[in-house]
């Protein structure tokens, strides 16, 4: 390595090795005060590090060394963990000490492993300057997979580790983003989710081409009533939680919908039934591995209104929480929350999940959400979005077909708005 090819972090030194490039995650480490449970080797151990790891791996590729120890809670008891994968992540001893280096892509990953402080260096400092912004996400994967093939001829599946929020944070160059709420004042008794709900499923659309049963839900959702639900209250204390509110996000608020039509229902299948399945389990009644890949949430048997639900986030880099603050029989509502075990979810809002019996006999399924970022530091890509609900709606229209029943052929729906 060579004095020209290191960097300076808070008047530290964090290497680069001259011949491969490889960043010293252990120089990061030390700056950060050499913080318990966050060196490199715990970092690398993280079943998210794994799955990402893995993915880098080709299938015939024998230069991997694999450790032979486990990390207690962190991997299965049967699965070895890579330790290194040459030319994307090295261990080396120098002097009497075990240095681990990797990738730019890989050292930004662990740097927001690290701390906020860190990611923010790394952002600036490794990511070239033209590309610092959230349209980064679009490239990274094209980026580096030219760049591991003319390198190592791998492939670059490192973008997943990208699909965490990449965008400049206060420190750095910003846009302006606006700060209002979007929250207006309505009454509304969620009379549209009693028992009879119905839907015309007609082509009538109110502002910003959605439907009144759907303004109807997004206004519901901006309003939050759930916040003065006793019950809500008596869980929120419980768990040690707390509600992330709308109001209280970043930025501008976003609505979208994402649905599709079922002619007919699986043999011994309804509708209420099937919602209280994707309630209980989610990913499994899904059953997309986009979808799964991108949100995980926690399997529950009967769940109750005021249940957390953990969550998954991104191949498990930005893992959050919610709440059922609501349950119907045709409709379903999770909330973000803060909790101590996952800390904040990305996004302040909420999301419904449901259905409409349309005139015709036909069954829409559906989600609708309102969100804003937890903050400019989670500002999330609508790309991202877009590829968890679009999966979600896929994986759901292939459980219905395998299972018997028949999906209307192009029906799928996808709608979206900001408001400032």
């Amino acid at each position: 390595m060579t004095n020209s090819n290191s960097f300076l972090y808070q008047g530290e030194t964090v290497h680069r090795q001259s011949k491969t490039g490889l960043i010293c995650l252990t120089d990061l480490w030390q700056v950060q005060g050499s913080i318990f449970a966050k060196a490199p080797l715990d970092w690398v151990r993280l079943k998210t590090t794994q799955k990402l790891l893995k993915g880098l791996v080709e299938p015939n590729e024998t230069v991997v060394v694999w450790s032979e120890s486990e990390a207690k809670g962190q991997s299965s008891a049967n699965e070895p963990l890579i330790a290194e994968v040459p030319g994307v992540l090295e261990v080396t001893q120098e002097e009497d000490e075990l240095r681990t280096y990797a990738t730019e892509e890989l050292a930004v990953v662990y740097a927001r492993f690290l701390s906020v402080d860190c990611y923010e260096w790394a952002l600036e400092n490794l990511v070239e300057g033209d590309q610092q912004e959230a349209d980064y996400l679009e490239s990274v994967e094209t980026r580096t997979k030219a760049r591991r093939q003319k390198q190592f001829s791998r492939r670059a599946l490192i973008a997943a580790g990208w699909a965490v929020p990449v965008v400049l944070s206060v420190g750095l160059q910003q846009k302006a983003v606006a700060a209002g709420s979007g929250h207006n004042d309505h009454n509304d008794n969620y009379s549209d989710h009693s028992d009879n709900h119905s839907d015309n499923h007609s082509d009538s659309t109110g502002q910003d081409g959605f439907s009144p049963q759907a303004q109807q839900t997004y206004t519901r959702l901006e309003d939050e009533p759930w916040v003065k639900d006793s019950e809500i209250e008596k869980a929120l204390k419980d768990n040690d939680a707390t509600l992330q509110k709308l109001a209280d996000g970043y930025g501008d608020t976003k609505l979208d919908e994402y649905s599709f039509v079922i002619d007919k229902m699986p043999p011994g299948e309804t509708p209420e039934n099937f919602l209280s399945k994707l309630l209980g389990d989610m990913n499994g009644t899904v059953n997309n591995e986009t979808f799964n890949k991108n949100s995980e949430f926690d399997k529950k048997a009967n769940p109750q209104k005021g249940d957390i639900f953990d969550i998954h986030i991104f191949y498990g880099f930005d893992n959050g929480s919610v709440m059922l603050t609501e349950k119907y029989s045709s409709a379903f509502t999770f909330s973000t929350v803060t909790t101590k075990t996952k800390g904040t979810h990305p996004e302040n809002g909420s999301r419904e999940f449901g259905f409409n019996q349309n005139t015709d006999g036909s069954v829409t399924f559906y989600t609708r959400g309102t969100s804003k970022a937890t903050d400019l530091l989670h500002t999330i890509g609508n790309s991202i979005q877009k590829e968890t609900w679009t999966a979600w709606s896929n994986g759901l229209q292939n459980t219905i077909s395998k299972n018997g029943g028949n999906v209307r052929p192009n029906s799928f729906n996808l709608k979206t708005s900001t408001k400032k």
